[in-house]
């Protein structure tokens, strides 16, 4: 007696064989284009000229533009200064003390010059001749050896011309040098505007009334002790500078849009975005896949 399921197993095995074969040849396909496109794609770097026209398979930040208009962002802040009370404080000080050294300076100098005059005078008194003798007047020497206790350089005229003031023009001549200190500290001073400053303070000495020898020994002193009060913040700019760079949104590139044209060069935006979507130099074996399929 004849199976009667024989008839059905048969039919089922010829299903499963012609569906084995189809399945076998779509995936045979899909192999060969793929192993194809790979080993047509190879590996792209920067500056290649890209093989085909690729555009976003979804949305991404443009990471090269956002961090390019950040970092614009970033040096569009200037530079930001503090001010520092202690400059002026420390220029008057300075001045106060330096004329303060010009003074004992020029003091021990005439001290000396006097004593000499003085024992030169009694050893000529003792060997003239009775009615003959004619004391000398002790010589000044206003050379720069008086600047050992002085931190700027002045000139032996200088010192001359001051030497002959008395205490109130001394007074006066030091308090019109303060004048244009604070004069200077008022305006703000940083290492770029400090010449500007200078030109300003020239013009205050030029009006003053004292001699011009007077003139430029003001100009010398406040010269010496005029620097920048006003200090970089470091700490301000940096806050800053990343204030500014938060603001600035993600470039984004939207599903679709267009990423590089066929025959266009490779940027280092267009490659970091092909990275990023994993359309070039994804690891794929081209040449692997492409025997495979051809196989």
């Amino acid at each position: 007696m004849k199976d009667k399921f024989t008839p059905f197993v048969y039919l089922g095995g010829k299903k499963i064989n012609i569906l084995l074969t189809v399945l076998a040849f779509v995936f045979t396909v899909m192999v060969v284009f793929s192993g194809s496109f790979s080993a047509s794609s190879g590996k792209i770097n920067i500056g290649d000229i890209s093989p085909k026209r690729y555009v976003a398979t979804r949305s991404v930040e443009n990471v090269v533009e956002t961090q390019r208009l950040r970092q614009r962002a970033e040096n569009s802040v200037g530079n930001l200064y503090k001010h520092d009370p202690d400059v002026a404080y420390n220029a008057e000080k300075q001045i106060r003390d330096m004329f303060s050294a010009v003074d004992n300076g020029l003091n021990d100098m005439k001290l000396k010059a006097q004593e000499e005059a003085a024992k030169q005078n009694t050893l000529n008194r003792i060997g003239a001749d009775s009615g003959n003798y004619k004391p000398i007047e002790p010589k000044y020497d206003y050379s720069l050896k008086i600047t050992l206790g002085v931190p700027v350089h002045f000139s032996s005229a200088q010192y001359e011309e001051y030497d002959k003031l008395d205490k109130d023009q001394k007074e006066k001549f030091k308090d019109d040098i303060i004048y244009v200190l604070n004069y200077a500290f008022e305006q703000g001073i940083t290492s770029d505007t400090r010449q500007n400053v200078m030109e300003g303070v020239s013009g205050i000495i030029e009006a003053y009334d004292w001699n011009d020898t007077l003139k430029s020994m003001a100009h010398s002193a406040a010269d010496a002790v005029i620097v920048p009060n006003l200090i970089l913040d470091e700490d301000a700019v940096n806050a800053a500078k990343a204030q500014k760079a938060s603001e600035v949104e993600p470039v984004m590139v939207l599903k679709d849009q267009k990423i590089v044209d066929s025959g266009e060069v490779i940027t280092a935006e267009a490659f970091a975005i092909l990275t990023e979507l994993n359309l070039i130099n994804n690891g794929t074996d081209g040449n692997a896949v492409h025997t495979a399929g051809s196989i």
